[in-house]
């Protein structure tokens, strides 16, 4: 049985896989398997993860129909087979120490999980730019359950992502990812996994390597199917409700934050109007049944909550009063 199960969604990124799949394969921890999903690539990505399945036989290649990226890290999870999880997506990149680094302080310090620093980079990096930088001996921060579930919902140190953790393989046995629903995924997850550790870890460093690229997820266009994190957020409300009521106050202001994200990202997109408001209506209907708790959440501004109020009295009246706002 590998130490650490790498697994990697694929779809159609024939231009970073190489850059991604050289950086796992370069660690200096070797004792892993990498699990390649290819979730019916159309380029030539498919061919590639074959290519290292040839070279390297650490390297496992799954083929499947076309169903997003939660389907295939689920397949990743069902076919994993390491005592530590660990998840990456094919167009980033890591640094070569990172699973060494986590390995040892996930061990060292008896961690559930182990939770790193992430860089967002320019979307040409190269691995042997990563390589080049050097990183000494870390200073570990260990956090509780409640702690750690207090910190994810702030996204201040860090945030509620896949891909800049290090998992005990038994946190996984329960959990998958929501399949069909690209905004949100990560949420889905994260605050369930980190409510079932005892203690985690976080080191500052940056160990994981964002490619900022046109057309990913996080930089595409407004559109409804930016309403699923809410739905993710509306989930996370319920169950901090009932796993950690002392922290629902830091949820619902989580939630109003990410409400006032994407008040100014539809204000300043180039949309009509018509689909401005349609968009309103949209988190407007996710988020009534705790409209109270969101507009007198004590965290927010008299400012905030006057908006809260009118946006949930009238979407036509918020949108053209907050027009260029």
């Amino acid at each position: 049985m590998p130490t650490i199960s790498v697994i990697v969604p694929v779809y159609n990124v024939e231009k970073y896989l190489r850059c991604c799949v050289d950086s796992i394969l370069a660690q200096t921890f070797t004792d892993i398997e990498v699990l390649l999903v290819d979730d019916g690539s159309t380029d030539g990505s498919g061919a590639i993860c074959d290519e290292y399945a040839q070279k390297d036989s650490r390297v496992r290649v799954f083929h499947k129909a076309n169903g997003g990226v939660s389907s295939a890290r689920n397949m990743g999870l069902d076919e994993a087979a390491g005592k530590y999880f660990l998840l990456c997506d094919s167009d980033d990149v890591i640094h070569p120490q990172l699973l060494s680094m986590a390995v040892s302080e996930i061990e060292q310090n008896e961690l559930d999980c182990l939770i790193y620093g992430y860089s967002c980079v320019d979307e040409e990096i190269t691995f042997e730019e990563v390589r080049k930088e050097i990183r000494k001996k870390e200073t570990v921060e260990l956090m509780n359950r409640e702690q750690v579930l207090r910190e994810i919902l702030r996204g201040q140190r860090f945030r509620m992502l896949a891909c800049n953790k290090l998992y005990r393989a038994e946190l996984w046995e329960s959990i998958r990812y929501p399949v069909g629903r690209k905004y949100g995924d990560d949420t889905s997850v994260t605050y369930r996994l980190m409510d079932l550790c005892q203690k985690v870890g976080y080191v500052e460093t940056p160990y994981y390597y964002y490619r900022m690229r046109a057309g990913s997820a996080l930089q595409s266009t407004v559109s409804m199917e930016r309403l699923q994190l809410f739905l993710s957020y509306s989930e996370l409300l319920a169950y901090y409700h009932d796993v950690c009521p002392q922290l629902t106050g830091e949820a619902h202001y989580a939630y109003v934050v990410r409400m006032f994200d994407f008040f100014a990202i539809v204000n300043k997109s180039e949309i009509a109007d018509k689909k401005k408001c349609a968009l309103y209506d949209g988190l407007r209907k996710i988020s009534v049944p705790f409209w109270r708790e969101l507009c007198f959440c004590h965290k927010i501004t008299l400012k905030q909550r006057v908006l809260l109020l009118m946006f949930f009295f009238s979407v036509n009246v918020f949108a053209i009063l907050t027009k260029g706002f």
